[in-house]
């Protein structure tokens, strides 16, 4: 019981009655969710960085297995054409705001009938 109550003392989100944790969802000023601080430079440099790491592990093997010279060939080849899917997929979601996913861009770009 003693271990309780010192519970209690430390730890805020310690609730005794149930219908104050409801109030407390219900209070405009006290938000769970911290505020979103990121901009849209930082997620796509995220999602670069996600991208990149996780390829360039692989890029050595594939290098070593291609060669050199037809790698960087094949490398600056698929560069442009990664970029000309980047701009297609931001222009469905100009087109489409409420695609969130790929399925949804598709059924927007080319209709229900795919």
């Amino acid at each position: 019981m003693l271990e309780q109550e010192k519970v209690k003392e430390e730890d805020p989100v310690f609730l005794e009655d149930p219908s104050e944790l409801k109030e407390s969802f219900d209070s405009s000023s006290s938000s769970l969710a911290p505020e979103r601080k990121a901009s849209w430079q930082t997620i796509g440099l995220l999602i670069i960085g996600d991208v990149v790491g996780t390829g360039i592990l692989a890029l050595g093997n594939a290098y070593r297995l291609l060669g050199l010279i037809p790698s960087i060939i094949l490398t600056l080849f698929f560069c442009p054409v990664n970029v000309y899917c980047g701009v297609l997929m931001q222009e469905i979601f100009i087109y489409a705001p409420d695609s969130r996913s790929y399925p949804m861009m598709a059924k927007n770009a080319f209709g229900s009938k795919i």
